[in-house]
C-alpha cells in the first residue's frame, strides 16, 4: 500500500482480518489509507471496511456484527446457566456489542473517553486492570457472603 514502508500488519480473524498501521510512521499514514480505501472500493459490494483507532476491520458483507456474535455465543455456547458476561471495548466497533451484553444483565465497559452505549467507562489499560481486580474482590465478597468460599 506504501512501498518501502513497514510498521503495518495484518491480524486474521476467521474469514475476516484486521489491518493495523499504529506503527506506521506519521508522514506514511495518510498514503497508507488512501491506499486501503482504493483497493477495497472495487470490492465495495462484497467486502465491508470498518475503520477504528489506526485500523481497518475487514470482513465480508454479512449480517454479524459484534452484538450479533456476542448473542450467538451466549445462546449457542455451552456456558454456566446464569453467566455474568463482562464485556470491554476499546473501539467503535464494539458498539454493537454492549446493548446485547447489557439485555442479559451483563456489564458492558468502554476503554475510551468518547460517548458509548456502554453503562461504564475506564480512561486506561490501567484502569481496566483495577476495574477488573475490583471486580474480582467484589466477586470473592459475594462468595463469601453466601458461604460458598471464594473459589473462582
Amino acid at each position: 500500500m506504501v512501498r518501502g514502508a513497514s510498521g503495518h500488519l495484518g491480524a486474521g480473524q476467521g474469514p475476516a482480518c484486521a489491518v493495523h498501521y499504529r506503527q506506521l510512521p506519521t508522514r506514511l499514514q495518510a498514503a497508507f489509507t488512501a491506499g486501503v480505501r482504493r483497493r477495497l472500493n472495487e470490492h465495495r459490494d462484497q467486502i465491508h471496511a470498518l475503520p477504528g483507532k489506526k485500523v481497518y476491520e475487514l470482513s465480508p458483507i454479512v449480517a454479524i456484527d459484534k452484538g450479533t456474535a456476542i448473542g450467538q455465543w451466549l445462546t449457542e455456547g455451552s456456558l454456566p446457566e446464569s453467566p455474568c458476561v463482562v464485556f470491554l471495548g476499546d473501539d467503535v466497533n464494539d458498539e454493537t456489542g454492549y446493548p446485547v451484553v447489557r439485555a442479559r444483565r451483563g456489564i458492558g465497559v468502554v476503554v475510551a473517553r468518547r460517548s458509548t452505549a456502554a453503562e461504564f467507562r475506564v480512561k486506561s489499560t490501567t484502569e481496566v486492570l483495577w476495574f477488573l481486580e475490583w471486580l474480582l474482590r467484589e466477586w470473592h465478597f459475594v462468595l463469601a457472603e453466601r458461604g460458598r468460599g471464594a473459589d473462582v
